[in-house]
């Protein structure tokens, strides 16, 4: 209909307020800025260097404006592609539980967040156009050796799976959850990569199971967004 929005997902730990700004200034004037949603993975293994604020810069890194414009570049080059690639689509979603993805990492056994939230956007022939899985687990199972290497952690396995169940066109975004005290499991016993791999393999098969069950169908687009009022803190 009328109303056109974006949204980016992004293998990082964090949209920073200079990110933002800097994609909402370079981003192709094709909808409002407020209908522009970025989002982030969690990934702890993403690029740092994009904020100047100095709290953050001891666990990110000294601030490298390259670092931001290309980023920022990136994710609006993307933008417009997407914009230029549009076709008629229909929508869809559905839900489901999984068990042995996600943990407590806090309290053995304690509470845990089992759903998986699925969307389907599916061309005229009804090829999928794009998938977006949505679970509640920080990606933060590199470390050793490797913890600082650059890797979108389970999300990347999880996008890699899907184009594999789907098709190579498709495009997989990963929206993270409430994660709070959710971190992943390991239900195929796997240790280092092997288990990041399995997370993400295993994820991506179950929104399959998902995508399924879901009919697509026309959707009238809305966007609503709040800001709200939250006390003063040093952060």
């Amino acid at each position: 209909g009328t109303t056109r929005v974006f949204l980016v997902g992004m293998d990082l730990v964090a949209v920073n307020p200079e990110l933002r700004a800097r994609v909402l200034e370079l981003a192709p004037d094709l909808v409002p800025p407020e209908n522009i949603i970025l989002t982030a993975t969690h990934t702890h293994n993403g690029q740092g260097g994009m904020t100047r604020k100095m709290p953050v810069r001891l666990v990110s890194g000294r601030f490298m404006p390259d670092v931001l414009e290309s980023t920022a570049m990136g994710i609006t080059r993307a933008m417009q592609e997407a914009y230029d690639s549009r076709t008629r689509a229909a929508i869809g979603f559905g839900t489901a539980k999984q068990t042995g993805l996600t943990n407590n990492r806090r309290f053995s056994g304690g509470p845990r967040d089992e759903q998986i939230g699925v969307i389907l956007v599916e061309d005229a022939d009804g090829n999928p156009i794009s998938v977006v899985a949505n679970m509640a687990a920080h990606p933060t199972s590199i470390g050793d050796a490797d913890m600082y290497q650059f890797s979108a952690d389970y999300p990347g396995f999880f996008y890699t799976e899907m184009e594999k169940l789907t098709r190579p066109e498709c495009v997989p975004i990963f929206l993270n959850g409430t994660q709070g005290n959710q971190t992943i499991g390991n239900p195929e016993n796997k240790s280092d990569w092997a288990r990041t791999e399995s997370v993400g393999r295993l994820l991506a098969q179950r929104a399959k199971e998902v995508i399924n069950g879901i009919n697509c169908g026309e959707a009238t687009l809305r966007v609503a967004s709040a800001e709200p009022a939250l006390p003063l803190a040093l952060a």
